[in-house]
């Protein structure tokens, strides 16, 4: 049985539309650059090469550096998850919008290709995404490692204001390092 759905689809004049914006770079965003960055980040921070020779020998320095450095990486983390974030909201209200397009100019056309459910339906219009759902999973991955980035740029930060309450109380003479 051929599938009419599928073939009108493909000819339909809002997806033709859609994916020339995309070939085009409309909802561009270089995934690999950014999962690069975010590896370099988190590979080249300070805190993950701390060492007890380091904090007592260079005690404010090496602490502030480390610290500057984790607000750095967190903000230009949370910078590309904004950047994420726009493109994958922007694509998802497009994807809505134009999935309920399709529902309605080929209903009939969908229950006679056999998508007689609504499960169905929408099974067959979300195929026909396939190449926009791609994207939207590799930006998600930018997004996953940035939360790994941030949580782990967090969590070294208890270890920052340890070290900090530690030298002050070594400042005070209440304890030798």
């Amino acid at each position: 049985m051929v599938d009419l759905f599928s073939q009108a689809i493909k000819k339909d004049k809002r997806l033709i539309k859609l994916k020339k914006m995309i070939s085009a770079g409309a909802f561009a965003i270089d995934t690999e650059r950014h999962i690069l960055e975010l590896k370099t980040m988190l590979t080249t921070r300070k805190i993950r090469r701390l060492q007890y020779k380091d904090v007592v020998s260079h005690q404010q320095k090496y602490i502030i550096e480390a610290a500057l450095q984790n607000q750095a990486s967190r903000s230009r983390s949370v910078e590309i998850k904004t950047e994420c974030n726009k493109i994958t909201m922007t694509l998802s209200n497009t994807l809505r919008d134009l999935s309920n397009y399709l529902k309605v100019k080929y209903k009939h056309l969908m229950i006679t290709s056999g998508y007689k459910n609504v499960s169905s339906q929408k099974e067959a219009i979300n195929t026909s995404f396939i190449f926009i759902q791609r994207h939207i999973d590799r930006i998600n991955i930018v997004e996953k490692i940035c939360d790994m980035l941030i949580e782990d740029i967090d969590k070294s930060g208890f270890l920052i204001k340890a070290l900090i309450d530690v030298l002050s109380i070594n400042v005070r003479g209440k304890f030798d390092v």
